[in-house]
């Protein structure tokens, strides 16, 4: 039914110094699932120089 709407779900695993975690999404259209990793990218931000 979701598909016939033109809306899609999404999961994603992300990776950090605390271990793993999972998360789903609820339903989206599939212009906004395309947009999430330059969103990921956005909150990383630049590298940092030490």
């Amino acid at each position: 039914m979701a598909r016939r709407l033109g809306l899609a779900k999404c999961n994603i695993s992300l990776l950090s110094t605390l271990g793993t975690k999972k998360i789903g999404s609820g339903y989206f259209t599939e212009e906004d699932l395309k947009r999430i990793p330059e969103r990921m990218l956005e909150r990383i931000g630049p590298k940092r120089e030490h």
